[in-house]
């Protein structure tokens, strides 16, 4: 075997030219022992490149395919990373939540009973709150909140609330009498407002009909009409213990045709659900009717209670007491 087959075989990869230099420094030899030596064959790249390519095309597709499972910091783990970057977690209350449509307020609503809405033609749930807090919540400046307990709002009283409403039917009527236009036949009369009758009976009335003629005397007067107050006797009646008593309905019989005055007057009638009433602007010196008015209103217990008092009283008397049997003996 000859001496330069005895010599292994050289790597494909290169050497480093110190390496070399260091093997043939100073005698040359290093050269002479290179020159006899059979070049090597290059090495099969091409089968590893073609595996390589397609190894990593392999991962690039299933990459893009878990691409859209991530969650958008890519991975979970920079995910992670980046929700701690940012602001706090936040209860499931205070997070913010995707806006709800709901019905416009302007737009026409109808209630029923079967606990559903009706919203320009769309149904919605109905749900009545009987209580609710009215309390306000302000920040702490640490992250959490500061609540501030409401007081309930009170309900309303049924029976003020008939009361507002009575006084506010009696605001509509005198709207009705002096809304018509024009007005200059009112001018230069003065009001003076009576009781309101029963329908079926002029000569009764009741505490319904005299408030509503002492409601008139505000409403006249609040429109700048005037309103002249008829029962004055001439004289101020103290009495010790009780006050001052200035009006009085014994003043006698007024005089009803003076031309300078238009009397407003009306009726009422009640049935057993509603009560009916009826005013007008009477012109004193003709008994020319000016203007009318009309009201419908519920029979409720406060209606129902003025309307009771009709201001008739039981007077004295007496009456024989007998035995039957002996009345009735044969």
């Amino acid at each position: 075997m000859s001496r330069e087959s005895r010599v292994p075989r050289e790597s494909h990869i290169p050497q480093n030219d110190s390496a070399a230099g260091h093997d043939g420094a100073g005698t040359g030899q290093g050269k002479r022992r290179c020159s006899g030596i059979r070049p090597s064959r290059a090495p099969r790249t091409g089968p590893v490149l073609i595996r390589l390519v397609s190894a990593g095309l392999l991962l690039t597709g299933l990459a893009l395919a878990a691409l859209p499972l991530l969650p958008p910091g890519g991975t979970p783990a920079g995910a992670e990373m980046r929700q701690s970057q940012a602001s706090p977690p936040q209860p499931a209350s205070m997070a913010p939540q995707p806006p709800r449509l709901g019905a416009d307020p302007g737009a026409p609503l109808e209630a029923r009973e079967a606990g559903e809405a009706n919203v320009n033609g769309q149904t919605m749930p109905l749900s009545t709150v009987v209580t609710h807090d009215n309390g306000f919540m302000v920040p702490d400046n640490q992250g959490g909140m500061f609540w501030s307990k409401g007081v309930p709002r009170p309900q309303a009283d049924p029976n003020h609330m008939e009361a507002r409403e009575l006084k506010l039917k009696v605001r509509e009527l005198v709207d009705q009498l002096l809304a018509t236009v024009p007005n200059d036949a009112l001018l230069g009369y003065i009001a003076l407002p009576t009781s309101f009758v029963n329908q079926d009976d002029f000569d009764e009335s009741s505490s319904l009909g005299r408030y509503i003629a002492e409601q008139l005397f505000y409403e006249f007067n609040q429109r700048g009409f005037p309103v002249r107050e008829y029962r004055l006797p001439g004289t101020l009646r103290p009495r010790e213990g009780e006050g001052e008593f200035l009006l009085s309905r014994n003043v006698g019989v007024l005089p009803a045709r003076e031309g300078w005055a238009v009397f407003v007057a009306g009726t009422y009638y009640r049935d057993k659900y509603s009560v009916f009433i009826n005013a007008r602007l009477i012109r004193a010196a003709d008994g020319l009717v000016l203007r009318t008015a009309e009201l419908v209103m519920p029979a409720n217990g406060l209606l129902g209670r003025m309307l009771a008092n009709t201001g008739r009283k039981l007077t004295g008397g007496s009456m024989n007491i007998g035995d039957f049997d002996r009345t009735t003996r044969k």
